[in-house]
């Protein structure tokens, strides 16, 4: 399944990745009914609503819907870092100036 969650979270004042919400997006696009979501968790359908609501999943957990769904909820943490290389020559240059001339 092939689901754009592309949002950015633009309500979120502290950009915080809100993990309930993207969720709730592949759920609505997944074609499932909330009883069989529920069922597949398992858990009833209060709880479902729950997950909507959390900005963080425990891991366990969200594998579970990552599974279900065929989604890998785990790259839009990593999607959210967009960490830069590192020059490692540079950072040993670095060192080694405050090394030799402190």
């Amino acid at each position: 399944m092939k689901i754009d969650t592309n949002n950015n979270n633009t309500d979120n004042t502290d950009n915080q990745l809100h993990m309930g919400r993207q969720v709730r997006e592949v759920f609505n696009k997944s074609g499932l009914s909330i009883q069989q979501f529920a069922d597949m968790i398992p858990c009833n359908v209060n709880n479902i609503y729950k997950i909507y609501d959390r900005e963080v999943i425990d891991f366990g957990l969200l594998k579970r819907i990552s599974k279900i769904f065929k989604y890998d909820f785990f790259k839009l943490y990593s999607q959210e870092l967009q960490l830069e290389p590192v020059d490692c020559m540079q950072i040993i240059c670095h060192i080694t100036m405050r090394i030799f001339y402190p």
